[in-house]
């Protein structure tokens, strides 16, 4: 009995052994596989984008990091600014959008300073949460802010370095002055081969064609003149934004066509006859007095100065007495 006691001993003893040493092994086996897991982590979370979420473990992917903010640009920087974005393309695609909420996006994708002419919009009964509802790609900014705004009766504009939304009205009160280089375009030689700029053709096609009612010569506020200024040739134009857009479109056309003849060499084109004034200015030029003509002089009353002869005064004689060499009364 003494020897069965003792092999129980024994084999409760062995027993805790083995649980001891199964237990004191299970720990060693996840610390290899949690370092095998570190060893293939960066194989796991790799992705070509590295702000961009992971395939295998997007609740893991870090995070984008903020937008930077917009540079502060010196004046008149901005104004180049809106020109670049404005031909750059764009994407818009909004049902049912509030227009402040399309400005801001916007804004934020061309990183472009667009602000609402609040005023102009409260006067005309547009509020900033018109509904937007447009669907455009792969056209340039300029284009599909025509095609917006034109559907709410709305125009834009560059004023004070900013895109400004605002109403047709007001967009054609705001006149801006530009000079367009056109030595190739008016440039020409008279019947005597001496070369002289016919700007008077040009300015013709331009303001009969583009908004014609808008030109000073008809009673508009738009006005144009031709000027050569140094050896630079320019148009002088003051006009709004679209007029002035128009022109640029004009005038590109017209070179297209003039690259098709290279070779035509400078036009020949007689020079108008100056117009003669009948006032005391003397003869003008293009209708306005020419203050170093001489003036014509003054018809004299002075027989000598006509050029006929010079009559010499015969004295008078007195009245001879009655009955001295005459006859006498009987």
């Amino acid at each position: 009995m003494a020897r069965s006691h003792s092999l129980m001993v024994w084999s409760i003893v062995f027993g805790f052994l083995a649980a001891a040493s199964l237990y004191a092994a299970e720990p060693k086996e996840p610390k290899q596989k949690h370092a095998k897991a570190s060893v293939e982590k960066p194989k796991l979370y790799h992705s070509d984008d590295p702000f961009g979420p992971s395939e295998n473990h997007p609740a893991l992917s870090p995070k984008k990091p903020p937008k930077p903010a917009m540079r502060q640009m010196r004046p008149g920087e901005n104004v180049k600014a809106i020109e670049d974005a404005l031909a750059g393309s764009t994407e818009m695609v909004f049902v049912e959008v509030p227009l402040q909420d399309v400005v801001n996006y916007l804004k934020d994708r061309h990183r472009t300073e667009i602000k609402i002419d609040n005023k102009a919009l409260n006067d005309v009964g547009i509020g900033t949460d018109s509904p937007v509802t447009i669907s455009l790609k792969g056209i340039s900014l300029r284009s599909s802010l025509n095609l917006m705004l034109k559907e709410l009766s709305l125009a834009w504009l560059i004023k004070d370095e900013v895109l400004l939304i605002t109403t047709p009205e007001e967009a054609d009160n705001q006149l801006s002055t530009k000079l367009y280089e056109v030595a190739d375009l008016v440039t020409c030689r008279d019947k005597h081969d001496a070369p002289w700029e016919d700007y008077d053709t040009l300015i013709d096609i331009i303001t009969p064609t583009i908004k014609s009612t808008s030109w000073d010569c008809v009673g508009g506020v738009g006005s144009i003149n031709g000027a050569t200024l140094g050896t630079a040739k320019v148009l002088v134009v003051s006009q709004t934004r679209e007029v002035h857009e128009e022109i640029a479109d004009l005038l590109a056309k017209i070179r297209e066509i003039a690259k098709k003849t290279p070779n035509a060499g400078t036009p020949r084109r007689d020079r108008p006859a100056p117009k003669i004034s009948s006032g005391q200015m003397g003869p003008t030029v293009s209708g306005y007095p020419d203050p170093l003509a001489p003036r014509p002089k003054a018809a004299s009353k002075n027989p000598a100065d006509t050029g006929s002869p010079k009559q010499e005064k015969q004295p008078k004689q007195p009245p001879k007495p009655e009955g001295q060499g005459g006859v006498s009364a009987s």
